[in-house]
């Protein structure tokens, strides 16, 4: 790449164009970048344009100099006369107006909202789509950049654009996480470029910019963060200067007194209204409900929910003695109290999402928006809350639900939301979000953040980096976690093949937190080696196994609880199962899963299919966390003869894979529904 961007920059025209018998010599490129250089392409007035996309640009990324441009219909003769002349291809910061040369554009608007008689300075094309948005009171395109300029309008100065930036489900991911783009597997977040890119962010705003998170900021982590009960990750949060969070369900994974050194360690607020003793009815006293900011002379009230089916998403007693009451009633009462103080800027964030939908964004149709958000902010539309900065559902989720904006993320860092808020006479009068994928190429990582991150490295890595087999293939989780995966096949089938004589082996979907890639590599292992280290990044939570026994119509149940969330969007998807030695076919009455055939597999879904009837039994091999009714899974109380081997799930798959590399586990019919 160096050694194409020198060849372009040492070009120089070879004709004879004003005729004295020797070649120009003139310059013929003026700027040459790398892709990653290409983050940063100068536009003017102390302003960059990014056009490093990780699969869609160019190694090298060229720019003419004016008045050369890359059109000539002469394949194989370097330059000729082109056939018309035109400013395109050229740096966007070039202006040379003596010699006719403007990459500058003018933009001209009028009518009523617009201020008269007025110039702009720093105009960016960028900024007119959400100033448009913001005047024609219609939602901010989701992938929209850049600014409401409030100094363009009539009655702008009478106005304050709040600006907010709102992240979910951190878990701890210090490094840059992966996501398929263009089928390809490209490098996203990492705590370092995150604080990078948030300031730049903040920059937009001159530097003056909320952060939010809507919870599980720790919990499912990576290795770098969890062997070291992810108090890297807090630092990280303190760093970024991270202004307040709600409380998520990871949270409570080790019990209230790890959280308790999480809150003690943090510069920042958790906020959780809904979080009551079961005593009392009331907040306990190291839980804060709302907390009130400022902005300027402005007051912006923040309200924190966790989610209420939050103590069946964690282990047994990791919320003793709490209530987690409902959240559209806590909404509803905290606002109240808010806008009696005279706070009628309000913003909830709430450990809960969307589970369905997408907007109609890159020619893809618009999908239907649906699951336990849509309810929750429709039954709050008479109140003073304006924003609701959601999580726990992993996904890009942009939308109004009435008159309320609703956004959420991708989880570890992947991605995050950038809301503008108009205020007018202390009340929000638009607010509008966009999603910004955290694409970390040609990003730099902020110094003080990286410490961080190479300090818990450092303490890591011996246990991290050791290699402990291979694989033929990336192994993938099921994105929406509704469906038989890759992964829950490798899992499963290293749970029983540990206990031979069993006839199956069952866990859940949720438990599930990575996929294993074979690149780009985690701790500079070769292509297709897998790390200790990432199989931790799959099985985080330290689960036990567990032995039991069940009948078949008690198995039945378990598997209907397992398939609900398939056919009721408004119940969690980390129940679904993932099976070794089973195999299972349901259907959907409604929101009502049907499960309309089991069968033993002993020797794999190619080999007979025993069928299971009511009073037959199955014995087979689950998690702790599941056996003790996580993930709704009450059935398995009423298992018989229970033996708890209560060996460590990670080592138990860690084993398998060491045994059986290369390892390359597909989809293969375990599962099928409609």
């Amino acid at each position: 790449v160096a050694q194409i961007k020198a060849a372009f920059l040492a070009l120089s025209d070879p004709n004879d164009w004003t005729g004295d018998g020797q070649p120009e010599g003139w310059m013929m490129i003026d700027r040459a970048y790398t892709k990653a250089e290409a983050r940063y392409i100068p536009i003017g007035a102390d302003h960059t344009a990014d056009m490093a996309h990780p699969t869609r640009t160019g190694d090298v990324v060229v720019f003419a100099y004016p008045p050369y441009q890359f059109d000539a219909a002469t394949p194989g003769t370097l330059t000729a006369r082109s056939a018309f002349f035109g400013q395109h291809g050229y740096v966007p910061d070039v202006q040379n107006l003596a010699a006719n040369i403007n990459m500058r554009a003018t933009f001209i608007a009028g009518g009523k909202a617009i201020r008269e008689k007025y110039v702009a300075h720093d105009l960016r094309a960028i900024d007119l789509a959400p100033t448009l948005a913001y005047v024609m009171g219609i939602p901010e395109p989701q992938h929209s950049q850049g600014v409401v300029r409030l100094d363009l309008l009539r009655d702008g100065k009478a106005r304050t654009l709040v600006p907010v930036i709102g992240l979910t489900d951190f878990h701890g991911q210090l490094e840059p996480t992966s996501m398929s783009m263009d089928g390809r597997n490209i490098s996203v977040g990492g705590a370092a470029q995150l604080a990078t890119l948030f300031d730049e962010e903040a920059a937009q705003f001159n530097g003056d910019a909320f952060l939010f998170a809507s919870g599980d900021n720790v919990g499912a982590s990576p290795a770098n963060s969890g062997l070291l009960q992810d108090m890297p990750a807090i630092d990280v949060e303190n760093a970024w200067g991270l202004h307040a969070t709600s409380y998520g369900n990871h949270e409570f994974d080790y019990g209230i007194g790890r959280l308790l050194q999480h809150q003690a360690r943090a510069n920042f607020p958790f906020l959780g209204a809904n979080i009551v003793s079961a005593t009392t009815g009331l907040n306990p006293d190291w839980v804060q409900g709302t907390h009130i900011f400022h902005y300027g002379k402005l007051r912006i009230g923040v309200i924190g929910i966790e989610l209420k089916e939050t103590p069946e998403l964690v282990s047994a007693g990791a919320t003793a003695g709490l209530q987690f009451l409902d959240e559209v009633t806590t909404i509803r009462a905290e606002s109240e109290k808010l806008r009696r103080r005279g706070v009628k800027i309000q913003i909830v964030l709430i450990h809960q999402g969307t589970a369905t939908g997408a907007n109609a964004v890159d020619g893809n149709a618009p999908v239907p928006w649906a699951g336990p958000i849509m309810d929750i902010v429709n039954g709050i539309q008479d109140t003073t809350v304006d924003v609701v900065l959601a999580g726990h559902t992993h996904r890009v989720s942009n939308l109004m639900v009435g008159r309320i904006l609703v956004a959420e993320g991708i989880n570890a860092g992947a991605s995050y939301s950038v809301v503008q808020m108009v205020i007018h006479d202390n009340d929000v009068e638009w607010a509008g979000a966009a999603t910004r994928i955290a694409k970390n190429l040609g990003v730099g990582k902020r110094a003080d953040v990286q410490a961080i991150v190479d300090d818990a490295n450092a303490q890591t890595a011996v246990l991290r980096n050791q290699v402990i087999g291979t694989q033929q293939f990336d192994i993938l989780r099921a994105p929406s976690r509704l469906f038989e995966s890759a992964m829950g096949n490798l899992v499963t089938d290293a749970m029983r093949q540990k206990y031979p004589g069993l006839d199956a082996a069952y866990t859940n979907s949720g438990g599930l937190r990575a996929d294993l890639l074979v690149t780009p590599p985690s701790a500079g292992e070769q292509a297709g080696e897998i790390t200790w280290g990432e199989m931790f990044a799959v099985l985080p939570f330290g689960n036990r196994t567990v032995i039991l026994t069940l009948t078949g119509a008690q198995l039945e149940q378990a598997f209907l609880n397992g398939f609900s969330p398939f056919c009721n969007p408004a119940i969690s998807t980390g129940r679904f199962p993932q099976i070794s030695g089973l195999k299972v076919t349901f259907a959907c009455n409604g929101t009502t899963p049907v499960v309309t055939g089991m069968w033993k597999t002993p020797q794999g879904i190619g080999g007979p299919q025993i069928p299971i009837g009511p009073a037959d039994t199955v014995r087979f091999v689950t998690n702790d966390f599941m056996y003790t009714g996580g993930d709704g899974y009450t059935v398995f109380a009423q298992g018989t003869n229970v033996l708890q081997p209560g060996d460590d799930l990670l080592q138990v798959a860690i084993d398998y894979v060491a045994a059986n590399s290369p390892v390359g586990p597909v989809v293969e019919g375990r599962i099928v529904g409609p």
